[in-house]
């Protein structure tokens, strides 16, 4: 059992949420205040689908998900409609068939985007190099996949400061 602590400060309005299918979902944070002793439904997935990430966001931040096929698209958070916890999601990336979502984050300015492939190529690119698009679209091209890469397993956004360590 796992127990969650809100920020006093509140400084993040909204609980951000994408699926390996691409959706995506804007929640206020206030309604995640009083959490049960059994949980609370954060939202409603379809049967085939799962949660890949959770951040905390405000409506002037933006947020970048990336598909395993190396795709990547980049919008503003405010364009997401603020939805209930018992709701489902709108489709935040176009995937192609059989690519899923890898990660979701927030990312600030002079942040990078690191994407590792399950054959332990890897590539930073800062979030500047992104162009901002409407939800739903097919995004940019982040990594080349090739036969000899492998898909993507995982994104993440880092700082030059950052020191990773990778296990398979």
């Amino acid at each position: 059992t796992a127990v969650v602590r809100m920020p006093q400060d509140m400084e993040h309005d909204y609980m951000i949420m994408a699926t390996k299918l691409g959706e995506v979902k804007k929640t206020p944070l206030k309604l995640f205040a009083n959490v049960r002793r059994d949980g609370l439904n954060a939202m409603d997935l379809e049967p085939a689908d799962e949660l890949v990430s959770a951040r905390l966001a405000t409506d002037n931040d933006e947020a970048i998900i990336v598909s395993a096929g190396g795709q990547s698209v980049k919008f503003k958070v405010s364009v997401l409609r603020a939805a209930s916890r018992i709701s489902g999601g709108v489709r935040g990336m176009k995937l192609a068939s059989g690519d899923v979502v890898v990660g979701m984050d927030i990312p600030v300015a002079g942040q990078a985007v690191l994407v590792v492939t399950e054959f332990g190529y890897g590539k930073r690119t800062p979030v500047e190099d992104y162009p901002l698009h409407g939800r739903g679209g097919q995004g940019v091209i982040t990594f080349k996949t090739t036969p000899k890469t492998g898909r993507l397993m995982t994104a993440r956004i880092v700082e030059a400061e950052h020191e990773l360590i990778l296990i398979s």
